[in-house]
């Protein structure tokens, strides 16, 4: 277990001290919820009891199991994203436009045709989720997309000249200009 301090080193600052000492190991139990501990490279226990509510369990850092970042798994299609089950694209199928490659993305919902994007309009938070309207090339109609529909290159270029709340940035050039 770990015991928090009570009382802070003589010349330190509280908020600087650590609020919780080196592990101990617990020796025995006392009445009222007090135990009797002891250093863990000792043999000899403390001499006064100390209460539970002073006792927070330890966790040994070298016996934790840590979860792997990257899985060696598909990725899922939670997020929009293609996984390998389903068919590449066929590059005949995709809006030819002037625009760079990095401006190519598909709407929510389709898995067969990619679609190119002509403009991003605005950005909402909807439940801790940043979603980008996005116009379409050829369409009318505008979709509100999760930001894991669209590529990072999109999104850069729209916060170049809008902040993340959506609003426009006052400057969006160099801060200060040379004459000549």
């Amino acid at each position: 277990v770990l015991l928090r301090q009570e009382q802070s080193p003589v010349g330190m600052s509280k908020k600087l001290c650590p609020k919780y000492s080196e592990p101990l190991a617990i020796v025995e139990k006392g009445p009222n919820n007090t135990f009797r501990l002891r250093k863990c490279g000792e043999e000899k226990p403390l001499k006064p009891l100390v209460h539970a509510n002073r006792l927070k369990p330890y966790y040994d850092p070298r016996q934790r199991q840590y979860k792997p970042i990257m899985s060696d798994e598909a990725p899922s299609d939670q997020a929009g994203r293609r996984t390998e089950e389903e068919p590449v694209p066929d590059p005949a199928t995709v809006v030819e436009d002037s625009r760079s490659d990095s401006q190519v993305d598909k709407p929510a919902g389709t898995t067969d045709t990619w679609y190119t994007v002509d403009n991003i309009l605005g950005v909402k938070h909807v439940a801790g989720t940043r979603l980008y309207r996005v116009k379409w090339t050829g369409f009318s109609d505008t979709t509100w997309e999760p930001e894991a529909n669209l590529t990072p290159e999109l999104v850069r270029q729209y916060h170049a000249t809008h902040t993340l709340q959506g609003r426009r940035r006052k400057h969006s050039g160099p801060k200060y200009f040379h004459r000549s």
